[in-house]
């Protein structure tokens, strides 16, 4: 490492045996926001807060000598102002820091470590390329859902959605969105709807004896919610699904993560189209991995 390990800024060492939520902050982004979003899912979801310092253009620098000194001594003035900032009596907090490699596998071997079962960070959607570039290696990388957060008050009763694709007729495993985001819906108190797309020459048949409702109603009796929470759109879900969650001002939608892991696939998926079109969050969740209701579990065991 670059800065030496600031376990003086830790509160506590028990996040190296319990699952925690992890908070993804940036020098170069305003972090009040997600903080304070980090803050209340921790509390939600009977989690530490563990906090992690990244900085891309010292993470970019040719080799670690060649980091000019004030570089590192304003990055640990950074992390003591940002410990001293944070407090929250009713969630234990550990601030970390680490440039040695890219932020994205910083991160990645973080959440690994300390059992992260959920990230949280500033969406960079609306910033340069090599930021939003940032954003979209994490979506691939990560080992647990990503949370990025565009800062906009969440509605007194939270209003969540997850964005479905039940057209695989052989996928036997439940949307790992869904199942995310059920999860995080129980422990917030918050409504939740199933969102899909159906483009038109897909509909075909008549209510529930055309497959996708049928699977539809199926997930929703599993997930406990009513069949009046399925929302079917006519369309591909990248036209769709962003304009009608701005209309629904939901408060958080949950996509998986893009099969086409390219740079430019992640530009046009489903989740930057979302963050885009609303000012609501949006949960990405890697289909190869644990999804929130399975981490969470793990935590309560």
């Amino acid at each position: 490492m670059r800065i030496a390990e600031l376990g003086r800024f830790a509160v506590a060492s028990v996040l190296n045996v319990m699952k925690s939520v992890l908070l993804v902050a940036e020098r170069a982004t305003p972090i009040h926001q997600s903080v304070n979003r980090a803050l209340m899912l921790a509390r939600y979801l009977r989690l530490p807060l563990d906090i992690l310092l990244c900085d891309a253009a010292l993470a970019n620098a040719p080799r670690p000598e060649q980091t000019p000194p004030h570089a590192l001594e304003e990055a640990r003035q950074y992390v003591e102002a940002l410990r001293a900032s944070v407090s929250a009596l009713d969630v234990v907090i550990a601030i970390h820091a680490a440039f040695d490699r890219p932020p994205h596998e910083l991160v990645a071997h973080h959440a690994r470590t300390e059992g992260a079962a959920l990230i949280v960070k500033s969406s960079n959607l609306r910033r340069t390329a090599q930021e939003i570039r940032v954003d979209w290696q994490l979506s691939r990388s990560v080992p647990a859902p990503l949370l990025l957060t565009q800062g906009q008050p969440w509605h007194p009763r939270a209003r969540f959605a997850a964005a479905i694709d039940v057209k695989d007729q052989h996928r036997t495993q439940r949307p790992r969105a869904a199942a995310s985001m059920a999860s995080l819906r129980i422990a917030c108190g918050a409504d939740l709807d199933l969102l899909y797309a159906q483009p038109p020459m897909l509909q075909l048949g008549e209510g529930a004896k055309r497959p996708a409702p049928r699977r539809l109603l199926q997930l929703a009796k599993e997930l406990s919610i009513g069949s009046k929470q399925i929302q079917i759109l006519s369309g591909e879900a990248t036209e769709v699904l962003p304009a009608f969650a701005a209309a629904q001002e939901y408060d958080v939608v949950a996509v998986e993560q893009c099969r086409d892991g390219s740079f430019p696939g992640y530009l046009h998926s489903l989740s930057a189209r979302l963050l885009q079109s609303f000012q609501g969050d949006v949960l990405v969740v890697n289909t190869g991995h644990a999804a929130l209701s399975e981490v969470h579990a793990d935590a309560h065991a």
